[in-house]
C-alpha cells in the first residue's frame, strides 16, 4: 500500500503543477461552469438562462451537468470563482488519476503501477483535456470504475454508479455499451453473466433522467447531445461542431498519443513472438479501447475518453505477459538483449513524456494570452454595455468565456451551436454568414435582424467580418488587441 500512495501522491503533485502552468482557467467551457455554479448557488437550480438568447437555454433550458455544477459549488466560496474552477479541475484530474491508478492496481502487479501513472502524463492532449474543469473528466474517471464493477459483476456499485453517472454526463449510456460488449463476449466463450446486471444498469440511467431537476427538458438535450452532435460529427459540413469533434490527423495522432501507436504496435509484437495467454479480464478491456479506437478515428473527443481504457488494457497484457509460462524463455531466448529492449523502453517513455510536457507548457502559454485577452474584452463590455443588452459574438464558443466573466449581458448561444441552429435554424444560418464575413452588408442584418449593438470577433477565423467592420464607417471599432476587437453599430 505505501507504493500506491506513493505513485498517486507522484500524480497529484503532477496535475498541480500542470494545473498552476498558467493563472488562467484552461478551455473556454471552465468559465461558464464554474459561472452557471454560481447562479445555482444564488437563484437555486435553474430553470431558464436567458444569457444564451437565441438558443433553447432561454426558453426551454436543462442543465444536462447538473450534478458537475453541485460539485463546483463549494469552489464558488473562494474570493475569484476562476481559481475556484481551477482548483475544482485540479481534483477531477486527481479523481481521474486515482481511478485509473487504484482500478489498475486489481488486474496489475505493485511493479507496474508507478508504469501507469507515467502512462497518464504520455499525452499532451489528454493532459489538456484533463486539466480543464469539465464534467467529462469525472465521468470518465466513473466510467473506469463501472467496467471493472461489470467485468468483477458487482451489482449494487454498478447501479448506484449508473444513477450518479445518468445526472453527471451525457455519456451515461455508454454503461448499457460496456455491459452488452461484455454480456456478448461471455456468452461466445459460455461464461456466465447474469442480464440483470444490465437491466439494472439501464433502468438505474433512466431513473435518473426521470429525476431531473428539468425533466422532461432533459429528454430532449440528450436527443441533441446525445444524438444528434454524435450524427453531425460523422457528417461534417452540415452543423458547425468544436474541434474535439474533428479527427487528429496522422502525425498528430503520433505525436500526442505515441503510447497507442507504440502500444498496439508491441502488443501485436508480443502477441507473435510470445502468444502469452490473456486473462479474460484483460480481453474484455482490450476490446472496450477498441470501440474508442474506432470511434476516435472519426473524432478525437472519443480517443481523449478513451486513453485511460488504452492505458488498463496495455498494463493488464503486460501483466499476463510477465506471468505466462513462455516469458522466461523468452528472456532466455533474447539473452544479451533482454538489457537493451528494457533499455530502450525506458528511453522512449522519457522521451514520450519530455515530448508530453514540453507541448504542456506550450499550450500553457498559449491558454494564458487566451484566457487574459477575454478577460480585458469582458471587461470592456461590463463597464460599457448596460446589462440585458444582446451582444454579437463571431464564434459560437466565445460566450463561454464571455457568460463566465460578464454574465450582466446576454449572447446568441452557449456550449453547442446545436441549441441555436435546431431552435431557428434560419437565424443560425444567418449568424454564421455574418460571422464568416458572407453578408454584404453585416450592418443590417446585425442592427435590424438581431437588434444589437456591439460586437465582438476574434482575427484568427474571422477576419472577413473585421475587416469589413474596418471598411464601413456605420461601425466603430471601440477596443482592439493581436487577438480580436470590439464594434459598436452606430
Amino acid at each position: 500500500m505505501k507504493r500506491l500512495f506513493w505513485v498517486l501522491l507522484a500524480g497529484w503533485l503532477g496535475l498541480l503543477i500542470l494545473q498552476w502552468l498558467t493563472p488562467t482557467v484552461w478551455g473556454a467551457d471552465g468559465y461558464f461552469h464554474i459561472r452557471l455554479a454560481e447562479m445555482i448557488k444564488n437563484q437555486g437550480l435553474l430553470k431558464s438562462l436567458p444569457q444564451a438568447q437565441w438558443s433553447y437555454f432561454s426558453d426551454r433550458f436543462s442543465d444536462k451537468d447538473w450534478l458537475y455544477h453541485l460539485f463546483l459549488i463549494p469552489f464558488t466560496f473562494v474570493k475569484n470563482i476562476f481559481t475556484g474552477a481551477k482548483w475544482a479541475a485540479w481534483l477531477g484530474g486527481c479523481f481521474l488519476y486515482t481511478s485509473l491508478v487504484v482500478v489498475g492496481s486489481f488486474y496489475t502487479p505493485s511493479a507496474l503501477w508507478p508504469v501507469i501513472g507515467v502512462m497518464f502524463f504520455l499525452s499532451d492532449h489528454f493532459l489538456s483535456t484533463v486539466t480543464a474543469p469539465r464534467p467529462m473528466i469525472l465521468a470518465m474517471a466513473l466510467g473506469l470504475w463501472i467496467i471493472h464493477w461489470l467485468i468483477q459483476q458487482k451489482e449494487k456499485k454498478l447501479w448506484g454508479a449508473s444513477l450518479v453517472y445518468g445526472w453527471l454526463h451525457i455519456t451515461a449510456p455508454l454503461v448499457i455499451v460496456y455491459g452488452l460488449i461484455i454480456k456478448v463476449y461471455r456468452l461466445m466463450f459460455k461464461k456466465k453473466m447474469a442480464w440483470r446486471l444490465i437491466i439494472g444498469s439501464g433502468l438505474a440511467i433512466l431513473i435518473s433522467f426521470i429525476l431531473h431537476p428539468n425533466f422532461p427538458n432533459n429528454w430532449f438535450y440528450f436527443y441533441l447531445n446525445g444524438i444528434l452532435v454524435p450524427f453531425f460529427a460523422v457528417k461534417w459540413g452540415v452543423l458547425e461542431l468544436g474541434a474535439e469533434f474533428f479527427p487528429l490527423t496522422t502525425q498528430d495522432y503520433l505525436g500526442r498519443y505515441p503510447l497507442i501507436v507504440f502500444g498496439l504496435l508491441a502488443m501485436v509484437l508480443i502477441a507473435m513472438l510470445s502468444r502469452p495467454k490473456t486473462r479474460m479480464s484483460t480481453q474484455l478491456w482490450f476490446l472496450i479501447n477498441a470501440v474508442f479506437l474506432i470511434m476516435g478515428l472519426s473524432s478525437q473527443r472519443y480517443i481523449a475518453h478513451g486513453y485511460p481504457v488504452m492505458i488498463l488494457s496495455w498494463s493488464t497484457f503486460l501483466t499476463d505477459w510477465y506471468r505466462d509460462k513462455n516469458f522466461p524463455k523468452l528472456v532466455k531466448k533474447l539473452n544479451k538483449w533482454v538489457n537493451v529492449v528494457m533499455l530502450g523502453g525506458m528511453i522512449l517513455g522519457l522521451l514520450m513524456l519530455a515530448n508530453s510536457l514540453k507541448r504542456m507548457v506550450l499550450m500553457a502559454r498559449g491558454e494564458r494570452v487566451v484566457g487574459e485577452h477575454y478577460m480585458q474584452m469582458a471587461g470592456w463590455f461590463k463597464e460599457n454595455v448596460p446589462g440585458g443588452e444582446l451582444i454579437f459574438t463571431a464564434n459560437w464558443s466565445d460566450p463561454q468565456y464571455f457568460i463566465g466573466l460578464n454574465p450582466q449581458n446576454n449572447y446568441f448561444v452557449v456550449l453547442d451551436p446545436v441549441y441555436m441552429w435546431h431552435k431557428n435554424p434560419k437565424a443560425y444560418q444567418l449568424y454564421r454568414q455574418i460571422a464568416l464575413g458572407q453578408v454584404k452588408d453585416p450592418y443590417a442584418a446585425l442592427k435590424n435582424g438581431f437588434k444589437v449593438n456591439y460586437g465582438y470577433a476574434g482575427k484568427t477565423y474571422f477576419n472577413g467580418l473585421v475587416e469589413q467592420v474596418r471598411k464601413d464607417e456605420r461601425f466603430t471599432i471601440v477596443k482592439e488587441d493581436q487577438l480580436g476587437v470590439i464594434f459598436k453599430l452606430n
